[in-house]
Formats: structure tokens, C-alpha cells, sequence
């Protein structure tokens, strides 16, 4: 039995309170700005705001999902990467947070950059909480000594989760030394120096000093950072410090701000990332590329020209306290 006329597409509950508390009176609404406000969340999207992890998980599940199979056998080969609780999706049955994500595609960036089998030394300036390292020594075997340069307490939190998530033979290769110690050390030779997310938030002068010392001791160098500044207002940023944002704004050796979201604004910097990165006379950028999914971040390798063969290898069956 048919519905009588006026139940018969008759609007939910839901959106009968929708219409009568913010559109009863549709010619009154500004079209103006009414696709910010909160008529628009209502009747088209999602708030923002509030569903700030829902746009997040969105934006990290679709990025999973154009990982190759051959690329998820490469994270398969990282284990106990939960550690920490991070914001995950799931994907062709593998729990994949944005840390991890990011070291995949550094490393598939790494390994089509150079010869990562002739790698056997790395050093990385300020590792955060470990993941890169988690991620190399998992699935590159000939490294045999990783040196992690970094804060006191951010050499303690890495170490503490290193050592969880890594076996003890990996875990045997690592060296740690604080910012302070390395600067005793001008001497410290290795293949490859990886920089993700540090020197741009350095003291020009210090950033500088860091290029010098990769200039000084390394053969190849992996740099993935911001190509410049950004206002907080871009992202309609809320309840920040404006006395860190100020400080943040005055680091790095790219300090010019830009559109983070205008391809053609992110584009026209690059050429001043790459000369900026550079450490030194005798290195050429061989590859380099936008560092997903960030929009303005980049990420480039370059190798020192006249070191046609990493500058030291290890001998596997000792441990090296340099």
C-alpha cells in the first residue's frame, strides 16, 4: 500500500531539525562565505575542525593505497612499527600509520638514488624518535654501523624505542652522540648523512655548520625538509604558541614563506632548496623529488663528486665506537 502523498519522500528526522535550524530561511544565507561556516558542514561536509582525524585517516588510507605490492612486501620486512599507538588505517591487511609511510617512501627514494647494497655506515642527524633507522637497518643488512646525532632527551627516547622495536644484533650497530659531543668530533667518516625534518629548524649558522661537517665526512647525503615557510592563517591554525611560531618562522636556511598549496608556488622553490641543501663545491644533486604527502616538503640525494666509493667499510664482526 502506497505511503500517502506527503510521506512518501518525507525528510528524516535528522534533516528536518537540519532545515529548520539553519536553513528555515535559505534567502537570508550569505552566500559569501556560507561554504566555511557551519550551514555548509551541515548540508555538504564534514566540520574540520571536529573531524580533523576523520581528514587525516582519509587522507593517509588513500595514500596507502597506491603503495604497490612490492612496496608492501618492503614495509612487511619492518616489524613491531605499533609501537607507540599511532593513528592507523588498514590496508590489504596491513596496519599503516604515517611514520611508517614516510620511511617507505624515503627509502624507496634512497634505494633508487644510490647503491644502498655499497652502503655500510650511516649517520643521521636528528632521528626523532628512530623510525628512519628502524626502517634502513630492518631492510638493509650490509649497514653495519648507524650514528644517530641528536638532543640528550631525544637520544633517549630513541634508544629506549629502538631498542624494543629493533633484534639485538641491529640494535648492536647503532652509536649515539649528543650535538655537543659532535662537536669534538671533526673527524666522524661514513657513506651517507640523512637530515629529515632537522636543519630546518636550526640556527641558520648551525644548519650551515652541519653541511660543513657532511662536506668534511661523508660521500653521499639524503636531505627531506620543508622548501620554505608558511603563515599559521594558511591553516587556520588555533590555540598555538604565537612566541614558537615566531621562533620557527626565524630557523632554517629557507625562511621565505609561500603557499604550501599552490603547485606553482611550491614549484618555483625548488632550485633554491637544492642550491641551499648543498654541501659543497664537489656534489651534484643526482635525484631529487617532492616528499609525499606533504606538499612542501622535498627531498633530494646528492654524492660528492670526487668520492667515487663510500668512504669506509666496517668490518662486520665489530662493533665501532666512533
Amino acid at each position: 500500500m502506497l505511503q500517502q502523498p506527503s510521506q512518501q519522500f518525507a525528510a528524516s528526522e535528522l534533516w528536518m531539525r537540519i532545515n529548520r535550524d539553519y536553513i528555515s530561511d535559505p534567502e537570508k544565507v550569505s552566500l559569501d562565505n556560507f561554504r566555511r561556516d557551519s550551514i555548509s558542514d551541515r548540508i555538504s561536509m564534514w566540520n574540520v575542525k571536529r573531524n580533523a582525524i576523520r581528514y587525516f585517516k582519509t587522507m593517509l588510507y588513500n595514500e596507502a593505497e597506491l603503495l604497490t605490492e612490492d612496496e608492501l612486501r618492503l614495509l612487511d620486512c619492518i616489524p613491531n612499527r605499533s609501537l607507540g599507538n599511532p593513528f592507523s588505517v588498514r590496508v590489504r591487511g596491513r596496519d599503516i600509520c604515517i611514520d611508517y609511510l614516510r620511511s617507505l617512501r624515503e627509502l624507496l627514494f634512497i634505494r633508487k638514488s644510490t647503491n644502498l647494497d655499497a652502503i655500510h655506515s650511516v649517520l643521521e642527524i636528528g632521528a626523532g624518535f628512530g623510525r628512519t633507522c628502524h626502517a634502513l637497518l630492518s631492510t638493509t643488512p650490509n649497514i653495519q654501523k648507524y650514528i644517530i646525532v641528536d638532543l640528550p632527551g631525544c637520544l633517549g627516547i630513541a634508544a629506549r624505542y629502538l631498542k624494543s622495536v629493533l633484534g639485538g644484533q641491529n640494535f648492536d650497530k647503532l652509536v649515539f652522540i649528543t650535538n655537543a659531543e659532535l662537536a669534538s668530533r671533526s673527524v666522524l667518516t661514513h657513506d651517507l648523512t640523512i637530515d629529515i625534518d632537522s636543519t630546518a629548524e636550526m640556527d641558520e649558522v648551525v644548519a650551515r655548520n652541519y653541511l660543513s661537517f657532511i662536506n668534511q665526512n661523508a660521500s653521499w647525503f639524503y636531505c627531506n625538509n620543508p622548501i620554505g615557510k608558511f603563515s599559521v592563517k594558511l591553516i587556520k591554525a588555533t590555540n598555538v604558541d604565537p612566541n614558537a611560531v615566531a621562533m620557527a618562522l626565524r630557523l632554517g636556511l629557507l625562511r621565505e614563506s609561500l603557499d604550501i598549496f599552490d603547485d606553482a608556488d611550491v614549484a618555483r622553490r625548488v632550485p633554491d632548496f637544492l642550491t641551499a641543501y648543498c654541501p659543497g663545491q664537489d656534489w651534484d644533486a643526482v635525484s631529487h623529488e617532492g616528499a609525499r604527502p606533504w606538499s612542501y616538503y622535498h627531498q633530494a640525494m646528492y654524492r660528492h663528486t670526487a668520492r667515487q666509493e663510500p668512504v669506509s667499510r666496517p668490518n662486520p664482526s665489530t662493533r665501532s665506537h666512533d
